[in-house]
């Protein structure tokens, strides 16, 4: 976990070597969703959203309940253009964050709700069988 620690801090400071250190710890620990998740975020935070995609599926085939991987995943699929995914992959992160992800990650829940926003503000009454209502997640 320090090692993994210390590549995260790297790649917050855009060391160039960041992103390979992190690829080293996705192919020597495959099946920890900690490391694909915070590699997807990376790729992310790169512009690579196709790999970020592959890397988020992989994550949530492993642990459905990881709520992070949906609210990254629904971010993917909304560069995407894909609105309708990204609507299920937030709610999703909506239904599984606790309180206290929230309290620990404010910003991230923030995005969260930004990405409503978004999704309502593109949400076309003409062409949606969805009501802006249901857009809103129940608070936890």
């Amino acid at each position: 976990q320090i090692r993994m620690l210390a590549v995260i801090v790297l790649i917050e400071q855009r060391r160039p070597n960041g992103m390979e250190e992190l690829l080293g710890l996705v192919k020597a620990y495959p099946t920890n969703t900690a490391v694909l998740v915070h590699y997807a975020d990376a790729l992310l935070r790169n512009g690579s959203t196709g790999d970020a995609r592959y890397i988020l599926e992989e994550a949530i085939r492993q642990d459905p309940t990881l709520a992070v991987a949906h609210f990254l995943y629904a971010r993917v699929q909304f560069r995407a253009g894909d609105r309708a995914g990204a609507k299920k992959s937030i709610f999703k992160y909506f239904e599984l964050i606790s309180p206290m992800e929230i309290r620990d990650y404010p910003s991230q829940f923030d995005q969260a709700l930004n990405l409503i926003d978004k999704l309502r503000a593109s949400a076309s009454p003409m062409r949606s069988e969805v009501k802006a209502e249901s857009f809103v997640p129940a608070r936890p």
